[in-house]
């Protein structure tokens, strides 16, 4: 996840740096796109993330405690 946040940061700032560059006359219809599709990336990660995390504490759970005599 942790990539996937970096590259679209890095989209949105080239996003901003040729808005600033073409005084807000350039849409970066393209950019724009790559954008929203790693923001979707990101959202689908964030689910299959918490999914796993879920299973994961679930079988943690399934672990009783040791108690030592």
């Amino acid at each position: 996840m942790d990539t996937l946040r970096m590259e679209f940061g890095k989209i949105n700032k080239e996003i901003a740096d040729k808005k600033k560059a073409s005084k807000g006359q350039d849409k970066c219809e393209d950019l724009v796109e790559k954008s929203k599709e790693a923001k979707k990336k990101i959202e689908e990660q964030k689910v299959l993330v918490d999914e796993i995390d879920k299973k994961r504490t679930d079988k943690l759970n399934l672990i009783g405690n040791v108690i030592s005599d």
